[in-house]
């Protein structure tokens, strides 16, 4: 869904949350991967702030992706050995 100048949430806290571009830096992805993820709702908490406007996706979110992302790292290269 798509927001209306009636449904943004205006109580967000802009230090909560990063940009689709530093988002896709620290997980490794390209920038397009995490807005098509945030159009299909695959990220929670994800907001645009205007109708076509850019994704704002949540540090916490970020962090925990991460975190996860970097346990996996090392099985996987054990794997492809």
């Amino acid at each position: 869904m798509t927001p209306t100048q009636d449904t943004i949430d205006t109580t967000i806290n802009p230090d909560d949350f990063v940009g689709t571009t530093e988002a896709a830096k620290r997980l490794g992805m390209h920038p397009h991967s995490i807005v098509i993820r945030c159009q299909k709702n695959q990220i929670p908490g994800a907001v645009q702030l205007w109708a076509g406007g850019r994704w704002r996706i949540p540090k916490s979110w970020v962090e925990e992706t991460a975190k996860k992302l970097a346990r996996v790292q090392p099985i996987r290269r054990k794997v492809e050995r």
